[in-house]
């Protein structure tokens, strides 16, 4: 067993157990960072360890401005994207249907929450020239796929910013 099999349940089961030993800032500073840590005894490869997870609160600021930039770029990504899927037209109800669930598949993301649509658009279709007196109106029929960006889901962002734990130090137990 690898070491990152053993490395990510200890960081989950210390965010979940949430008994964090507050060790203060380290240097005297206005926006220095403060630690606080949990330890773990687990065994890996047949050996007793010691781990220390260690939370960073200078972390928490880095991270929270990284996701908010993926956030971001994701976002522009999927707005882009559901742009360009409401542009094209179908000739059937059935092909809208089947391009939209592949978009949703290809795009499913627990971070956004999207709403989606077929919409159904009449054209008048007219021969070239003036039309005569008494020459029938014809439709043709077109489909939109049409995908739109309702929100951001916050819990999701909420719980991406709360696991911001520094990777694991390994010691053996004694």
């Amino acid at each position: 067993m690898s070491p990152t099999t053993v490395l990510l349940p200890v960081k989950d089961w210390a965010w979940s157990e949430n008994r964090w030993q507050h060790l203060g800032s380290l240097v005297q500073k206005k926006d220095a960072a403060v630690y606080r840590i949990q330890q773990a005894v687990r065994e890996l490869n047949g050996r007793t360890y010691r781990f220390v997870v260690v939370h960073s609160s200078s972390l928490d600021r880095k991270k929270e401005k990284s996701i908010k930039k993926m956030i971001e770029t994701r976002k522009l990504e999927l707005l882009a994207a559901c742009d360009k899927l409401a542009k094209r037209k179908f000739f059937c109800e059935a092909d809208a249907k089947k391009e939209l669930e592949i978009f949703l598949a290809k795009h499913a993301s627990p971070l956004f929450e999207l709403k989606t649509e077929i919409k159904e658009e009449r054209v008048i279709k007219r021969r070239v020239g003036r039309p005569r007196k008494a020459e029938p109106v014809n439709y043709q029929v077109h489909y939109r796929a049409v995908p739109s960006l309702v929100s951001v889901n916050e819990e999701f962002v909420k719980d991406l910013m709360g696991k911001n734990l520094l990777p694991v130090g390994l010691g053996t137990a004694h």
